[in-house]
C-alpha cells in the first residue's frame, strides 16, 4: 500500500537537499550560495535550532542499523517515543518559514534531487507524522504497523555500513569534506598534502570562530617556517623549489593580510594553502640526516 508524502515538509530531506546545494556551491566556488545553505542550516538544524529535534530522528534511523528484529523494533520504537514529545505545532511553523527561504533563495530545481534511501526518509515523515497526533484511526493505526514494519527491516537489512550524510552536529559532512578536497584537486592537478587537508577539515568541521582562531595559528607557523627554510639545503639544490620558494616569498607579506581579514573567503583558503603546500614539499625533499 503507497501512502501520501509530501517531501517539501520532510525535514531529513530538506536536510540532505540543503547540504547537497551546500556541496555544489563548494564546487561551483559559488561563495554567495555557499552562505545562504549555510546559514539555513545553521539556523534550522543545528543545536538548539527549531528543526533539530526532528533531525535527530532522521539520524537515529539511518545511522544505525540492528543484528536482530527485535533490536529494530525497540530502536523504532525508541525514536518514535523521541519524536512524540517534540512540539509539531512549532515545528511545522518553522519548515512554513524554511521552505520560504528555500523557495526565495534557491533555483526550482532544488527538490528535484536524487536522495539515497529516499522511501526510509518518507516513511519515518510519515510515522512521525502518526506520532503527532492524539487519537488513531483503524487506518491509521494500521499504516503505523506497516511503517514500522518497513523501518525496522532497513534497520536490518538495508542499513549502510558507513553513516548517512546527516550529522546534525557538523558545520559540514564528510560527503562536503570530499567535495572540497576533490575541487582543489582538479583545480591544482595535484593531491594535496598531510597539512592541506587538515587545514580543509578544520574548515569543514569548525564553527567560523574556532577556525578563524586555528588559521591564525596556522599563519604564525607559517610564517615562521618561511623565514626558517630560507636558506635550507633543499632550496640550494632544487631549483624548482627554489624558484616557487622566491616567488611566493615575495608575496607573502601581502598575502597574509589579505588570508587574516578573511580566512573564510576562498580565495584566502586557495593562498594559505599553496604556502603550507610549499612548506610541505621541501619538508619531504629534505636529506635524512
Amino acid at each position: 500500500m503507497k501512502y501520501k508524502h509530501n517531501k517539501r515538509i520532510n525535514t531529513g530531506l530538506l536536510y540532505e537537499m540543503l547540504l547537497m546545494t551546500l556541496a555544489e556551491s563548494i564546487i561551483e566556488t559559488d561563495e554567495t550560495k555557499r552562505d545562504l545553505a549555510l546559514s539555513v542550516i545553521k539556523r534550522f538544524f543545528s543545536s538548539q535550532a527549531p528543526l533539530y529535534e526532528e533531525l535527530n530522528v532522521f539520524s537515529a534511523i539511518l545511522n544505525n542499523k540492528a543484528s536482530t528484529l527485535k533490536i529494530a523494533q525497540d530502536m523504532v520504537k525508541e525514536s518514535m517515543s523521541y519524536s512524540a514529545k517534540i512540539n509539531s505545532k512549532r515545528t511545522s511553523l518553522y519548515k512554513t518559514k524554511i521552505l520560504k527561504e528555500i523557495d526565495s533563495n534557491f533555483s526550482s530545481k532544488f527538490f528535484n534531487r536524487r536522495i539515497k534511501n529516499y522511501k526510509i526518509y518518507a516513511s519515518v515523515h510519515q510515522l512521525m507524522e502518526l506520532y503527532y497526533k492524539d487519537k488513531l484511526s483503524l487506518e491509521d493505526s494500521l499504516k503505523k504497523i506497516k511503517l514500522e514494519e518497513k523501518i525496522s527491516n532497513f534497520l536490518i537489512e538495508n542499513a549502510p555500513k558507513k553513516e548517512s550524510n546527516i550529522k546534525a552536529s557538523k558545520k559540514y559532512n564528510n560527503l562536503v569534506f570530499k567535495l572540497v578536497i576533490e575541487n582543489f584537486n582538479k583545480k591544482y592537478k595535484n593531491h594535496l598534502s598531510k597539512n592541506q587537508k587538515i587545514i580543509i577539515k578544520k574548515l569543514v568541521e569548525s564553527s567560523d570562530d574556532d577556525f578563524k582562531k586555528f588559521i591564525t595559528v596556522v599563519i604564525k607557523s607559517t610564517n615562521k617556517n618561511i623565514v626558517d627554510y630560507r636558506f635550507n639545503n633543499v632550496l640550494v639544490e632544487n631549483k624548482i623549489l627554489n624558484v616557487k620558494y622566491a616567488h611566493l616569498m615575495k608575496k607573502w607579506k601581502i598575502d597574509i593580510k589579505t588570508i587574516r581579514q578573511n580566512p573564510l573567503k576562498e580565495s584566502s583558503l586557495t593562498l594559505l594553502l599553496k604556502y603550507v603546500g610549499l612548506l610541505d614539499e621541501i619538508k619531504k625533499n629534505q636529506h635524512v640526516k
